[in-house]
């Protein structure tokens, strides 16, 4: 999945990599320097950021050196998947769920006259 909005001068872009739901924030005089490989499931070793990033207890603690006291890409992340996607105005708006009910709501806006996004 892979999907693009505009919003003042700036590309917003979707990505599915590996499951995980990432976010791409490309100024749009340069968008066609960016080049997005045809649907590949690693995008040639591309690493997805999740949209947000969650510990549900009892799941598993990311790899690497965090020691418990991080939730970056928790074994939680991997269970959160694409529900939802909708633009109203300038507002994306993105659910991603679990199976087990759990639900997370990012929500993108933007400005035209200032040319400023805000992630929430």
């Amino acid at each position: 999945m892979t999907t693009e909005y505009e919003i003042g001068g700036t590309t917003v872009r979707y990505v599915d990599i590996g499951g995980v739901i990432g976010l791409q924030l490309i100024p749009s005089a340069l968008r066609q320097m960016v080049v997005l490989l045809p649907e590949a499931t690693d995008y040639a070793g591309m690493y997805a950021e999740s949209l947000a990033q969650v510990k549900i207890a009892g799941d598993a603690y990311s790899g690497g050196f965090g020691n418990g006291h991080t939730m970056r890409q928790s074994g939680s992340v991997r269970r959160f998947l694409l529900d939802s996607q909708e633009r109203v105005g300038d507002e994306i708006l993105t659910v991603l769920k679990t199976s087990e009910g759990h639900e997370i709501e990012h929500r993108l806006s933007g400005s035209d006259v200032r040319y400023l996004v805000c992630v929430m």
